[in-house]
């Protein structure tokens, strides 16, 4: 998060009207509650949804993330847009055991499917990632879209990060799912839809109105930072335009640059919340005169706060070619979402909360293969000397998470493991079946290690648990069984992380060990295979030391320590 942003909300919110900082979130949302009757409170966390959501056998479109941002996601939750929206704490994601509940009430019962739908950042795509994952496993039909519409990489390690494009695409997946179109057809036409959408957020550092001195020849000039994030993170480059006009024409020529624009096109304009209605409103005139003029057809107009940030002055354009005319269909859809500009016309009778449906689990089809005893032994001994390390190293890690975290990443993995090893030590951990004990501590990860750490292990274990339950039940567990485990939950961890090998993170040495073992003759034993490995390893932790960091990555180390902790738990005797 931006330096520029205070931490806690009592800084955020100091000198506005609010009663319990800590509670502004669910504040919130009763106020949308209670000002719109179609939608209504989940009882199980900050979660708006569509009162009428379990009567309609449609694709339930969902999407959320961090509060701070609103009317996003919460107000476009209605008829026409989302069924629901998932808020996290403010500037934080959601937790992962909230947004799986709501993909699992949302679709109770109902066969359409679920459609999620993110901003590109790491946190959201992590919890949400493995809420969808989580989903899958159950038997729920899902799909996620991440959209990344920022006109060009201003973050290389995060790629194009997720802007107001994000409101056009909740816009149209809604309208689509309204008309009772498929999953499938929804999902890819979203797909499309990135492929043909650019956005730029701007923001004005040092504007302001003032009286000008009758006597003075000198203008208030100010500066425009391009490319920066929503938080105000620092952006591509800084100019110093004087008027609305000079900062229009340069804005669009730099997306204009990285995105081709066709002749017809849908226009989003973002206010981000602090700029005036007179900035915003001479905003968007600039803009349809150097369409104009170049000839290109703005067929239809947004504009308005949709995706806002506290102390962040400033406006993101959002540009969509209309490649397909079902586009213009699908805005023009009826929406019941307040924060698209719908009022509802009904008394507001029903306030209640609304209530979690319960829900029964599918049976499990499959538990996939069962461990020999000896099997069961030296998974014991190695998950032990894991949580061992990792608690006896908490202290070394935390000071290496201090370089640009908030040195406490020892301490969670020392939480999990001490739970891991109570849970051992009380026999509660049965280690007869992968598939089930892999979801254990993917339980663990998320609800006790937490944040973005936790949220990635959650997702290994998650996916390792989903990979032996698709195995058959005689499998018998060799080396290379667990190593394409790890390679497809690595994989998963790259897909949702945004990451791949020499970004300097927990990825690199997962990468560099299933690889070079991978390369490694096939008639080496297994120790032998991982003896060497080990090496490669830690050269791979050491070469995340990047840029400015004083130490390697945090997440790296914890990976160094339990796979060398493990090592040696294998190669004593009685193993």
């Amino acid at each position: 998060m931006s330096s520029q942003l205070p931490l806690f909300e009592e800084d955020i919110f100091k000198g506005h009207l609010v009663n319990i900082p800590s509670k502004i979130v669910s504040d919130t949302l009763l106020g949308m509650s209670v000002s719109n009757p179609n939608v209504g409170i989940l009882d199980c966390g900050n979660v708006v949804v569509r009162r009428d959501y379990a009567e309609h056998n449609i694709v339930q479109v969902v999407s959320g993330g961090p509060s701070g941002h609103e009317p996003f996601q919460a107000g476009f939750v209605g008829k026409g847009m989302l069924c629901a929206a998932v808020q996290g704490d403010m500037f934080r994601s959601p937790p992962v055991h909230v947004i799986l509940k709501t993909i699992k009430q949302i679709s109770y019962n109902l066969t359409g499917g679920v459609l999620v739908i993110v901003r590109n950042n790491t946190s959201d795509c992590l919890n949400f990632g493995l809420a969808v994952e989580r989903a899958r496993n159950r038997g729920i039909g899902v799909e996620m879209i991440v959209v990344n519409d920022e006109f060009c990489v201003v973050n290389k390690q995060q790629g194009k990060r997720g802007s107001s494009g994000i409101v056009l695409i909740n816009k149209i997946a809604g309208a689509m799912a309204d008309k009772l179109l498929p999953l499938n057809t929804i999902s890819d036409f979203c797909k499309r839809l990135l492929e043909n959408m650019g956005s730029i957020l701007f923001t004005i550092k040092t504007s302001h109105l003032a009286d000008e001195c009758v006597c003075s020849t000198q203008s208030h000039e100010y500066e425009i930072e391009i490319g920066t994030g929503l938080h105000g993170e620092k952006g591509l480059l800084v100019i110093d335009k004087t008027d609305v006009h000079e900062v229009t024409s340069f804005i669009l020529t730099q997306l204009s640059r990285f995105f081709p624009i066709s002749p017809n096109v849908v226009i989003l304009v973002n206010n981000l919340g602090n700029s005036l209605l007179l900035e915003e409103m001479s905003f968007v005139n600039e803009i349809v005169n150097y369409l104009f003029q170049r000839e290109i057809h703005v067929l239809r107009m947004y504009h308005g706060k949709y995706l806002t940030s506290p102390k962040v002055r400033g406006f993101s354009l959002t540009i969509l070619n209309v490649f397909d005319n079902d586009i213009l269909s699908y805005m023009d859809h009826p929406c019941e979402a307040p924060g698209w500009g719908y009022v509802s016309t009904k008394p507001l009778e029903d306030l209640s909360v609304i209530l979690c449906r319960p829900i029964k689990r599918p049976p499990v089809k499959s538990l996939g293969p069962q461990l020999t005893q000896q099997q069961r032994n030296t998974v014991y001994y190695a998950v032990q000397f894991a949580c061992d390390a990792l608690i006896s190293c908490e202290r070394q890690i935390n000071i290496i998470d201090c370089d640009e975290g908030r040195g406490n990443v020892g301490t969670k993995m020392k939480r999990g493991a001490a739970i891991v090893l109570d849970l051992m030590k009380n026999r509660r951990l049965d280690f007869a079946r992968p598939k089930c004990w892999f979801e254990i501590l993917g339980q663990i990860s998320e609800r006790h290690v937490g944040g973005a750490i936790g949220s990635s292990y959650s997702i290994l274990f998650e996916v390792a648990s989903i990979y032996f339950g698709d195995q058959p039940e005689d499998l018998y567990v060799e080396f290379h069984v667990w190593l394409k485990c790890l390679k497809e939950a690595i994989l998963v961890i790259k897909q949702y992380g945004n990451t791949q090998f020499g970004f300097g993170t927990m990825y690199d040495p997962l990468f560099v060990f299933v690889e070079t073992i991978n390369m490694l003759p096939e008639q080496t034993k297994s120790m032998e295979l991982f003896r060497l490995s080990l090496k490669y390893v830690e050269d791979a932790v050491l070469q995340t030391k990047q840029g400015s960091r004083k130490y390697v990555d945090p997440g790296a180390e914890v990976v160094r320590v339990w796979i060398k902790a493990i090592y040696e738990g294998l190669s004593l005797p009685y193993n």
